[in-house]
Parts: structure tokens; sequence; C-alpha cells
């Protein structure tokens, strides 16, 4: 995050291509293929909650890039590579 000169923090925005690492759930495997392989990425890395989904893994926030599509969501660090920063 960034702060702007009215001293309001905003958040640092990349777009990223990303592809599902070998052993990825099917969770993260149908969220790139079928929101990506284009996001913006919204947020760092944060720990998840135990119990959720995510079970207290590093996540980043991510938005699809996509015309088509509206999605936003939160996909686990270890099972992604970044195949580009933009």
């Amino acid at each position: 995050m960034t702060k702007s000169s009215n001293m309001k923090v905003t958040p640092k925005v990349e777009l990223v291509v990303l592809k599902p690492r070998p052993g990825a759930s099917g969770r993260t495997r149908s969220r790139i293929s079928e929101n990506g392989p284009s996001f913006f990425q919204m947020d760092e890395q944060i720990l998840t909650q135990s119990g959720s989904a995510l079970d207290g893994r590093k996540c980043i926030l991510v938005r699809s890039a996509s015309h088509s599509r509206d999605w936003t969501g939160w996909l686990p660090h270890d099972e992604i590579h970044f195949i580009t920063s933009l």
C-alpha cells in the first residue's frame, strides 16, 4: 500500500499473469481457468483465517482482468505461479 499526497492509504494494483502450480487444488485451477489468466493483484499477501477454505495460508486478492468477467477473490500463494507482472 502507498500513501497519496492527502495521506489516504491506497492499494498497490498490478496486472499479473498467473498459472496454477503442479498439485494446485481444483478450486485454484478452476478460478484461473474460468477468470484468467490475467488478473489485477489488488493486495499484498495476507494470512487467511483458520477454518476457512484457505485455512490460514498466505493468499493474494485478485480481480479478473477480462472484460467479460467480473470476478474478485483470494488465491493461495503456494498454489500459483506468477508468469509475469506487467
